[in-house]
């Protein structure tokens, strides 16, 4: 794992008690930690927002759950918490799933969201919630807004009078078409995280490409182009080298390589470190474009990115790369690496390319610590294991190294 690439926390016992005496000494916290004996429980579980303590003292407050039962009771209570009990100044909501919890709340949120005006904070990406109210234009202190992208969810037009204008994070979105950019998300330019997926024809792609590259915050951007089935459909993109602080860049469609060639015309400009790229459909390899990036620390190419035979790193190309992962590439057959090419490259795993049978040059990858070959066939396998060009290497002075891992 390279600085700084952490995705998931899962939280101690430890961290909940924390949580819990902070909101034993706090008026603004509320914790749910689905304790019986807890004053809040029978407000919150049983009687729900129709007890008298519930509309007195629930107010102003930021509400976290670690609600670990199963099934629809956690949404139900969560909803009804929603849609009754939540007055108008809350901050926060989210539920913490201790372990794996499915959270069924409503199809739909309902309009009365918009009168919590300090909420900062949105998570509905794991519910079933397809169609965003309204009022949702009305939370002027948004910043963080995730929604369920399976499910395409979707925005509704900008009220002439209202602007998400502090939203920063907008996860899970789907577009079908150009009215909710036109608007009102056109007018949203603060992003820093931002997750698309599109059934987008190409002239209404060339719109969101000029809308996205104008996004000069925007540190993390992921782009879904599908078809009706959710399967890969062409993905139109413009040069992004005006978006000096994007360091993660995510693409799942089919790619030209002239795409490519655009996308990254100016590496110097870009301060990219992470790049991953699924069901691109490449035929010509990109890797000398994309070696010039100089700050590239993780490379993905994920099942059906790249349809050609063979690949190669050319000299002092990729010069700070510490990840590399090819998983799934049906054709290829050869790799090669050249002498000082990714001198940094710590970790390297190949899964699943079942038609490869060359790779030359491992033996100048003199950082490497971690090789993997799950899902290979066993006569690449046993060419790597019995290569002593690159044991005699990687064994004697970095005994400590993890060796090959099938």
């Amino acid at each position: 794992m390279i600085p700084g690439s952490l995705k998931t926390c899962r939280l101690p016992s430890a961290l909940e008690e924390q949580f819990l005496f902070e909101s034993k000494n706090s008026q603004d916290h509320l914790v749910d930690l689905l304790d019986q004996k807890s004053e809040i429980y029978n407000d919150i579980h049983v009687k729900g927002s129709n007890s008298p303590k519930f509309q007195q003292s629930y107010r102003g407050l930021s509400y976290l759950s670690f609600d670990t039962r199963e099934g629809n009771n956690p949404g139900e209570d969560i909803g009804k918490f929603l849609r009754k009990g939540i007055a108008q100044h809350h901050r926060k909501i989210s539920s913490a799933d201790v372990f794996r919890v499915k959270v069924d709340l409503p199809e739909e949120i309902p309009s009365s969201i918009g009168n919590l005006l300090n909420l900062q904070n949105l998570d509905v990406k794991y519910t079933y919630v397809r169609t965003l109210p309204k009022s949702i234009w009305k939370l002027q202190k948004l910043q963080h807004l995730y929604l369920n992208e399976s499910h395409r969810s979707k925005f509704v037009s900008q009220s002439r009078s209202s602007s998400l204008k502090n939203l920063k994070t907008l996860w899970g979105l789907f577009l079908d078409d150009f009215i909710a950019i036109k608007n009102g998300l056109n007018k949203l330019n603060n992003h820093t995280k931002l997750g698309l997926a599109f059934q987008l024809e190409l002239p209404q792609q060339e719109e969101l490409a000029r809308w996205v590259k104008g996004l000069q915050y925007l540190k993390s951007l992921r782009l879904r182009s599908v078809d009706e089935n959710g399967d890969a459909h062409d993905l139109h993109l413009e040069g992004l080298s005006r978006l000096k602080n994007l360091s993660t860049l995510s693409l799942f469609g089919k790619l030209e390589m002239q795409s490519i060639e655009n996308l990254f015309a100016d590496a110097s400009e870009f301060h990219l470190s992470d790049l991953r790229l699924s069901a691109s459909g490449l035929k010509d390899d990109p890797m000398q474009i994309l070696g010039s990036l100089s700050s590239l620390k993780s490379l993905c190419f994920y099942s059906d990115s790249y349809e050609g035979k063979q690949i190669l790193f050319i000299k002092k190309s990729f010069s700070q790369l510490q990840v590399l992962r090819l998983r799934n590439l049906k054709n290829l057959e050869k790799l090669k690496v050249e002498e000082e090419a990714m001198q940094k490259l710590r970790e390297l795993e190949i899964r699943g390319c079942k038609s490869l049978k060359v790779f030359n040059g491992l033996k100048h990858l003199m950082s490497l610590r971690e090789l993997k070959l799950p899902n290979m066939e066993d006569n690449f396998t046993s060419q790597i294991k019995n290569d002593p060009n690159f044991w005699r290497h990687w064994l004697p002075s970095h005994e400590h190294r993890r060796p090959l891992a099938a």
